[in-house]
């Protein structure tokens, strides 16, 4: 007889027909490079964090600068952590001037001695070892977002719509970078400036409409390289992915490119996207570790998230809420600390905590893993008898646990409603892979599978396998 796999991985394709065998769901799960299939990272929490949180109100960034960790709050309050001892600075003690200014998400940048931070308003600075936050001083306008390169501070101005295209830099050095040196115009066209970077030697400057790659130059200050006809549609959806840019367009679109060229990766799921109603306020941040390397996207107002695994698919993460189902992922920030090697997000409460794998929930909540494959009919229309289904797991539990986990399993032969779930037990025995066999399970033309997963232990499905007979059953 016939042994075929079934695939539950992160393969999302919304952007295809799921009766032609296109996967129309998957939800906070991970795929390593040999097929299997794990839930996505947990939030845990992270021992650097003070025992008790200074305010209640959503931790809006990150940035690890010098040895210590900033932070800035819904309050536009901001902090620093020494992770060591786990001990919190107030810097937003001196009243106004000390609290970031503006309305929209902080973006940060660092010179040799210097952090300044981007909020929409002015400029935020705290110089190294102080124990107060202040404007910077100078004259460079509001903006939405601050670079560094070249020794230069280089921001956006946001002050009103005759400024939109402008790029304003200021002099080199500690003390030069709170002297305006001139503005350069993003005018390859005419549209204003959503955002800008930097990576090791370029500026790339999103527009709605444009992307501008500039260079430094000894007598140009900043010299234009390139520009590409993709625009931006959210200025904090950009990812910086090595040496390339990953970011949300205006034809709803996710790109990834170095300035030269642009991919586009997210038509797999182009139906979802075009369902979002507000797009604006997406943000973004890279996962990377183990073997896994994945680029998420959150959408607060629609309580969406996607996630692309870098050498593999699409899935959606989520958190999950019982009697309303997945909702927002929990994640307010995010910022990932190569010294301490750790992804540190901030959360709604104030608190920051760390995205991990070894953690099973998100702080106790439950993380709902759920896959749907598309239609299979394995090549043909005849009638298929599914003689067993045949699934291996590996587990993390132990001997000690008093509560099997279970998996769930459901499918559909039309566009109704799935069967009721059969659910697997994975045992509570020390033995580390786990073979679970359903067997005959009906006749069909093409099928659809569904995989449910809740309880907090780990979850590791290692191979599906169906085994079939053509023409009814045998």
């Amino acid at each position: 007889m016939p042994v075929e796999q079934i695939y539950f991985g992160n393969d999302q394709r919304s952007g295809d027909h799921e009766l032609a065998g296109a996967s129309p769901l998957a939800v906070n799960v991970i795929t390593d490079g040999a097929g299997a299939v794990s839930r996505r990272p947990g939030i845990t929490t992270w021992s650097g964090f003070p025992a008790s949180v200074a305010e209640d109100s959503p931790v809006e960034g990150l940035h690890a600068w010098k040895g210590h960790l900033y932070y800035v709050n819904g309050n536009r309050h901001l902090y620093r952590i020494d992770p060591d001892t786990a001990a919190s600075v107030d810097l937003s003690t001196g009243g106004g001037p000390s609290y970031l200014a503006g309305t929209r998400r902080p973006v940060f940048a660092e010179t040799q001695f210097r952090l300044v931070i981007a909020g929409g308003g002015a400029l935020e600075k705290v110089d190294y070892n102080e124990t107060v936050a202040e404007r910077l001083g100078g004259s460079l306008p509001n903006a939405s977002h601050v670079a560094a390169l070249a020794s230069r501070l280089i921001v956006n101005d946001v002050t009103d719509t005759s400024t939109a295209d402008r790029i304003n830099y200021t002099a080199t050095g500690s003390a030069g970078n709170e002297t305006v040196a001139g503005f350069k115009s993003a005018e390859a066209r005419p549209d204003a400036i959503v955002a800008l970077f930097s990576n090791s030697n370029e500026l790339f400057v999103f527009g709605e409409r444009s992307l501008q790659v500039f260079t430094p130059d000894a007598n140009l200050q900043l010299a234009p390289q390139r520009t590409m006809s993709r625009g931006c549609a959210a200025g904090y959806s950009i990812i910086e992915s090595d040496e390339s840019f990953a970011w949300f367009d205006e034809k709803r679109r996710f790109l990834l490119g170095e300035g030269r060229g642009a991919e586009e990766i997210g038509a797999p799921i182009a139906r979802t996207l075009d369902g979002i109603s507000t797009v604006s306020d997406c943000f973004g941040f890279r996962w990377i570790a183990d073997q896994y390397d994945v680029l998420t996207w959150v959408f607060p107002s629609d309580g969406r998230s996607f996630a692309i695994q870098q050498g593999g698919g699409w899935a959606q993460w989520h958190g999950w809420t019982t009697g309303q189902g997945h909702t927002l992922l929990p994640v307010r920030s995010h910022h990932y600390w190569p010294e301490e090697n750790v992804h540190l997000v901030g959360l709604a409460d104030g608190s920051i905590a760390q995205l991990s794998t070894s953690a099973p929930t998100d702080l106790g909540e439950t993380i709902k893993a759920e896959v749907l494959t598309g239609f299979m009919n394995r090549g043909t229309d005849a009638f298929k008898f599914c003689q067993s289904v045949r699934f291996m797991f590996k587990r993390g539990h132990t001997s000690s646990a008093t509560v099997a986990p279970q998996v769930l399993l459901s499918w559909r032969d039309s566009q109704g409603a799935f069967c009721s779930p059969t659910r697997m037990s994975l045992g509570v025995a020390s033995d580390p892979v786990f073979t679970v066999e359903v067997r005959s399970l009906g006749t069909y033309r093409a099928r659809q599978w569904r995989l449910e997963f809740t309880d907090a232990l780990d979850f590791v499905l290692v191979r599906c396998e169906e085994t079939y007979a053509l023409g009814g059953q045998n």
